[in-house]
This record gives C-alpha cells, sequence and structure tokens, in this order.
C-alpha cells in the first residue's frame, strides 16, 4: 500500500515544537517523551488532501515523526530515501534492486543513528521492519514498505 505524505506538514503549537531543529536538538529524554506522546501508528490510509500528510484513523498525527522524515526527504537528491539497519538481508537485497534499475537512493542506517529516529518513522509508518522505502521521485513523498513491496511497485 503506498501511501502519500505532504511535504509541507503544518504542526499545530498544541502537537509540535516550532521548528525541526528544535526537535532535532532535544534532550534524548525529551524527545522521547514526546514521542511517546502520540499513539503509535497501527495502519495508515491514503488522504484525498496533499496537505494533510499521514492519517492515522481518526488517531493523532505524529507531527514530530512525519517531520523527521519529509526533512530526510527534502535533503535527498535522489529517487528513493531509505531506512536500513545492519544485517540484513532483505536491507541488501533492496539496494541491489535499486542499483539494477539505476535508481538513485539516500540510505539512513537506524544502527548508527540514535534509537528515536526509528521509533519516529515507525510511528509514521507503521513499518516495524527494515527496509523502510519511500519514494521521491513525484511531488509528494510516497511510503512504499519494504522489499517485497518495492519489488512489486517497481514491476
Amino acid at each position: 500500500m503506498a501511501v502519500s505524505i505532504s511535504r509541507k506538514v503544518a504542526a499545530s503549537k498544541e502537537t509540535a515544537p516550532q521548528s525541526m531543529h528544535a526537535i532535532l536538538t532535544m534532550h534524548p529524554s525529551h524527545l522521547r517523551d514526546y514521542l511517546n506522546f502520540a499513539r503509535r501508528t497501527q495502519s495508515i490510509s491514503k488522504d484525498g488532501n496533499a496537505n494533510e500528510g499521514i492519517k492515522n484513523h481518526g488517531q493523532p498525527r505524529n507531527h514530530v515523526a512525519e517531520g523527521l522524515i519529509l526533512e530526510h526527504a527534502e535533503r535527498a537528491d535522489t529517487d528513493f530515501l531509505v531506512y536500513t539497519g545492519n544485517f540484513c538481508g532483505y536491507c541488501r537485497a533492496l539496494k541491489n534492486l535499486l542499483n539494477t534499475k539505476e535508481l538513485t537512493f539516500t540510505e539512513y542506517n537506524f544502527d548508527e543513528h540514535p534509537p528515536e529516529m526509528r521509533i519516529a518513522v515507525v510511528q509514521a509508518t507503521g513499518h516495524r521492519t527494515v527496509p523502510v522505502v519511500f519514494d521521491l521521485r513525484g511531488e509528494q513523498t510516497m511510503f512504499i514498505g519494504g522489499f517485497d513491496e518495492t519489488k512489486r511497485y517497481l514491476k
């Protein structure tokens, strides 16, 4: 299931800090508390409004989690954004698949970043395993899923 995420997520004062810089510079314990404030996403539906971002079937949206992914997408000058882990056969297979199809990707390895990054990606997507793949080729960032979903998506 592909899900569009708006690159223009408007976070309110009540639900998110004022800037992504404030989020990225939070003390890890404060960031953990803030991320735990929003319930974990159980499922995601595609929303017709391009500025709405990820919908959580009536649950509060996690602007921090979405913002982190969207910031990574904005920084990437590639076709795909990929979150991976060490010792992951599916991650290696995904990178081989993208290279074979001559598609570029930006990789963030969860094992080389604070655990809060993984928590944020899980909260935004509901996808708990690696790899986690986003297509950046369109006007909006599109969540694809893992290796199997990406393989089907690229056929």
